[in-house]
């Protein structure tokens, strides 16, 4: 229940962002290029949903109120339409997430590019999160940019186009691999005996080490990428 409680208030706290104070820029007119639709489906049921135009001009904030939690570690797709609000004219766009969380869109955070006219299809970024990132919160920033090339500067200040914003929740790596229970000893003999578990990861294979009582772990006899349960040593 502790476990459960904790988790549940980490989600309510991405309802109340704090973002940090990243450059501004963006477009000076709500008319032609714009993003036309931003989408990304996180872990517990979170997610991002945005349907673009009309424009707005300088960036669109949307931290405080659309967000998604990713863990670290983890895989995501995200998907972008580049769009258009009038005329149809050449276009670059590019996507960044600060990972480290230091309110700058390093070259190195980019997560996705795009160029060419819209409207277009929608194109599909591979979200991978950094396994070291900290837990925390941070921002997604979307940015299409009319007449623009890559790689796109996210702090620029242009006539046409969209600077987005979005919150990114950041969580511990999830549990893939959990222990295995009900450890036992049978068929034990002088000089032999079978090693039984419970996968409780169905991963269909284990490491085991083994030894004297009392040994010290990492001091005994290692199998690695066993497929049998039991497992027999002599």
């Amino acid at each position: 229940m502790k476990k459960l409680l904790l988790f549940l208030g980490f989600l309510v706290g991405i309802l109340n962002i704090a973002s940090a104070q990243y450059c501004t820029g963006g477009p000076s007119s709500t008319f032609d290029s714009n993003l036309a639709s931003a989408s990304i489906t996180g872990d517990a049921g979170t997610s991002i949903s945005y349907t673009g135009c009309p424009g707005v001009t300088g960036v669109q904030d949307l931290t405080a109120t659309s967000s998604v939690t990713l863990s670290a570690g983890g895989s995501y797709t995200l998907n972008v339409t580049p769009g258009t609000c009038g005329g149809n004219y050449g276009n670059a766009l590019e996507a960044w997430i600060d990972w480290d969380q230091n309110g700058v869109f390093d070259a190195s955070e980019s997560v996705g590019t795009w160029s060419g006219t819209p409207p277009a299809a929608q194109q599909a970024f591979t979200v991978s999160v950094p396994v070291t990132a900290s837990s925390g919160v941070t921002t997604l920033r979307i940015q299409q940019q009319e007449s623009g090339s890559l790689p796109l500067d996210p702090c620029a200040s242009y006539s046409w186009g969209s600077k987005t914003d979005f919150g990114i929740a950041l969580a511990p790596p999830s549990i893939t691999c959990f222990a295995p229970s009900a450890l036992s000893v049978t068929a034990l003999a002088s000089t032999s005996a079978d090693l039984n578990w419970v996968d409780n990861s169905s991963a269909g294979l284990a490491n085991i080490e083994y030894g004297p009582a009392g040994f010290t772990q990492g001091t005994g006899t290692l199998i690695t990428g066993t497929t049998n349960n039991p497992e027999s040593i002599s």
